[in-house]
């Protein structure tokens, strides 16, 4: 059954016991009450009662409406066949016969990008605005975030496609969201790209990162420090204490990530703070009174970058 006689069929049964009198159509009517709207097959089409009804009513068959469309999207054969090659361990020969059944072949190159909501409850909502979109080949829910397969894309494309999602995202269901990009391996990979995508959202919360989209291949020093063993963490840990860390407040630690985020750039990281660069003079000589460590030195830079990554992890791992 099509989307719209699912839809026709399900108006039917609601106008029997209720007195909304919902109808479907591809036209806008302005004196009839629009509940809802979808995108099919590049067709937009609304649904529309003749009686107004309650806020609460509409919010109700909006869940609805969403319902019927991802339960017609997601349990399409596509669906089933990523989430046997995500979920199963399979081989690699199980592998490609199930990516040639999606009629990707092995070698084709692919960038996974997951996608965590904030209000999980609302993935059914954001899986049909991405499967309205151009760039997307495949989309599906797995493990309660949705996952999408770029086939033969760069991963600049991946970067700009990730920033239109998190824009149609937060503006049509306000909710924030994050992204973790894989690297870009051929496609019989797809399980070890889907980890990096998954590693690089558990990063982010990990490192108190910024932003909202985090690419697998910008996080190694993340990684790696992530891969240290408790004792050596406690070990290394010890400098933090020795260098004053804990002494720095919440501005001069944003100072000093944004100055080390741009290449120790005076002018730009002050412009991306938003103030004069002599205030960013001043507060790096104040982290330098502090620590001892001068953020204009290389060395000290990628020092102090170390220590406040391996500080996070551990008030990270405190929280668990």
């Amino acid at each position: 059954m099509s989307i719209k006689d699912n839809i026709k069929k399900q108006l039917r049964d609601i106008n029997l016991s209720t007195s909304y009198n919902l109808h479907l159509d591809s036209n806008q009517y302005k004196e009839d009450f629009l509940i809802y709207n979808y995108i099919d097959n590049g067709e937009e089409y609304y649904i529309y009662s003749k009686n107004e009804i309650s806020q609460d009513e509409i919010k109700l068959l909006k869940i609805l409406f969403s319902q019927i469309l991802y339960d017609n999207e997601y349990n399409t054969h596509y669906n089933k066949l990523i989430n046997n090659i995500l979920k199963k361990d399979l081989n690699n020969f199980e592998i490609e016969k199930n990516l040639n059944s999606l009629n990707i072949d092995k070698e084709d190159n692919m960038i996974i990008i997951s996608l965590k909501i904030k209000g999980e409850y609302r993935l059914i909502e954001a899986f049909e605005i991405l499967i309205n979109i151009e760039d997307v080949n495949l989309v599906t829910i797995f493990n309660g975030k949705l996952i999408i397969l770029l086939i033969n894309k760069k991963q600049n494309e991946a970067l700009e496609l990730s920033k239109l999602i998190v824009e149609l995202i937060e503006i049509e269901i306000l909710e924030n969201i994050k992204i973790g990009i894989s690297s870009l391996e051929p496609a019989i990979n797809i399980k070890k790209l889907y980890d990096e995508s998954i590693d690089s959202i558990k990063l982010s919360d990990e490192f108190k990162l910024e932003g909202n989209i985090y690419r697998y291949n910008e996080l190694f020093i993340y990684k790696t420090i992530s891969l240290i063993d408790d004792d050596n963490i406690t070990y290394i840990s010890r400098y933090i204490d020795k260098y004053n860390m804990k002494n720095l407040n919440k501005d001069e630690i944003k100072t000093a990530r944004k100055f080390l985020d741009y290449s120790l750039n005076i002018s730009e990281a002050a412009k991306n703070l938003y103030i004069h660069r002599n205030t960013l003079i001043y507060r790096l000589d104040k982290i330098k009174k502090i620590t001892g460590m001068d953020l204009r030195n290389f060395d000290d830079s990628l020092k102090f970058k170390i220590l406040l990554i391996i500080h996070n992890h551990i008030n990270y791992t405190l929280r668990k």
